[in-house]
């Protein structure tokens, strides 16, 4: 059975991220920090496999990240409802945002097919975003 929960800290052990974050506790503290985010985990019987979080760009305006594990395919159904939901029904309904954000490494097929699986209109490529990689920028706007 897979649940959303509040995350908190001690999700971390045993956590293995899709791609190598070898500062994925310092990254997390930060978000835990930040009155603007909020951040859920999506755990099943083996532990969290997914990190969802949300971060207030400006008025109207939030961004959404994930941070997946390997795992995170074991659970394909609940993660995109479960995104889904808290786009639609709890970000732009219940918060009313009037646009949702997220950027993908431009490398990654398979995260740029889950943008648009979940409806995200692809805005363009934003180059070495983080200073080395480029990135595709999604939206849903209402």
């Amino acid at each position: 059975m897979t649940k959303v929960l509040p995350f908190e800290m001690c999700d971390l052990i045993g956590f293995v991220p899709r791609w190598d974050m070898a500062d994925i506790e310092t990254i997390m503290q930060d978000n835990l920090d930040n009155p603007l985010r909020e951040m859920v985990s999506l755990v099943d019987e083996k532990g969290m496999y997914a990190i969802v979080g949300s971060n207030i760009l400006r008025k109207h305006v939030v961004e959404v990240w994930i941070v997946p594990s390997l795992r995170v395919n074991e659970h394909k159904f609940f993660f995109f409802k479960t995104i889904k939901t808290l786009v639609k029904g709890y970000l732009m309904a219940k918060k009313g945002f009037k646009r949702v954000e997220f950027t993908i490494k431009a490398d990654w097929a398979e995260g740029l097919k889950w943008g648009k699986t979940l409806g995200f209109e692809r805005e363009g490529l934003l180059k070495k975003w983080d200073g080395e990689d480029d990135y595709v920028l999604f939206a849903k706007v209402i």
